[in-house]
């Protein structure tokens, strides 16, 4: 067991907890919208329809050949609209690391930096590298930070 082995899980946790919100919002979010775009196209077709019918009923030839070209434009941005749905159904969901992975990551982070912060204040996780000299100018140390919530 790693010495920070607590430290590490908890911010394995956090970073799960993270994705698994943000791949949830996501879905929810693109498939609201296309569901509403959806709703939409179809209200506006059976609108079309009734308007093609009182054309047709009253001889309307200039407005009927207008109407069936706007509801022509309407009902292939409605397949365009389905295509987009179907295609996000059949796509497998996002991948979310497991709360392993995430973890074994993490310990790999202290392996190769030293040591891992978590900041529970700001909700960060921070690694501090080794003192960096490039092309002879003395850098110094480095330090990353990842923000959980930006994840």
């Amino acid at each position: 067991m790693h010495p920070n082995h607590a430290l590490l899980l908890r911010a394995a946790r956090r970073l799960h907890a993270q994705y698994e919100l943000r791949r949830a919002s996501h879905e929810a979010r693109y498939g609201a919208v296309l569901d509403e775009t959806i709703d939409y196209y179809v209200k506006r077709a059976r609108d079309y329809e009734r308007l093609l019918h009182t054309c047709l009923r009253r001889g309307w030839k200039t407005a009927e050949t207008d109407v069936r070209a706007d509801f022509g434009c309407l009902l292939r941005e409605l397949e365009r609209t389905i295509a987009a749905k179907r295609e996000r159904m059949d796509r497998p969901e996002a991948a979310v690391p497991s709360l392993g992975d995430l973890y074994r990551e993490l310990e790999a982070a202290c392996e190769e930096f030293g040591e891992i912060e978590l900041d529970d204040t700001d909700n960060r996780v921070s690694v501090q590298t080794d003192s960096i000299t490039l092309e002879g100018i003395h850098l110094g140390p480095f330090r990353l930070d990842v923000c959980l919530g930006s994840v």
